[in-house]
């Protein structure tokens, strides 16, 4: 029976080894712990940074509608003009922001057709059908190889008083 018994000292050095390994695991399970609770609150980081730029974003993009004032400036911006390639840019801006200020939405957030069946509320139709020609000229001085029946100074002058009319009537 002596021979069948387990020395003491390796008992002893059993019961030392599974403590070892028992405190590895606890440790090991506290990582993985520590590491569920990094992952969740780096997820959370992550989510409100997001959140606030996007949020940050769309405030950014809504932007004011132009005064009457600010059209007007931008109509005085055109007598001064001679280039002509700045001068149908400047033509388009002053006319796109008109219409916006007419209906009430930026003009970036709507398309040109958009924009003239909304407008078909707001002004005559004798100014809509000038509108969309002015328009039109102005795409084709551009992007035409065509020659417009206008020049830049009768378009100018046409862009102007076109203006000027939707703006008298603006209340």
């Amino acid at each position: 029976m002596i021979q069948n018994a387990v020395p003491t000292e390796k008992v002893k050095e059993e019961e030392h080894v599974n403590q070892r390994n028992e405190e590895t695991e606890t440790k090991n399970a506290n990582w993985i712990w520590y590491l569920i609770i990094l992952v969740l609150i780096s997820g959370l980081l992550m989510f409100l940074w997001n959140y606030f730029k996007r949020r940050g974003a769309v405030d950014q993009k809504s932007e004011k509608l132009p005064t009457s004032k600010e059209i007007k400036d931008l109509l005085l911006g055109l007598e001064n003009q001679t280039e002509p390639s700045v001068l149908l840019s400047q033509m388009e801006d002053c006319l796109s922001q008109t219409c916006s200020m007419i209906i009430g939405i930026t003009f970036l957030k709507v398309s040109r057709n958009e924009i003239f069946t909304l407008l078909i509320e707001k002004l005559e139709s004798s100014e809509l059908q000038r509108l969309k020609e002015l328009y039109k000229q102005i795409d084709v001085m551009r992007f035409s190889k065509e020659t417009s029946k206008l020049t830049l100074n009768d378009m100018k002058s046409e862009c102007k008083s076109l203006i000027l009319s939707i703006l008298s009537k603006k209340p």
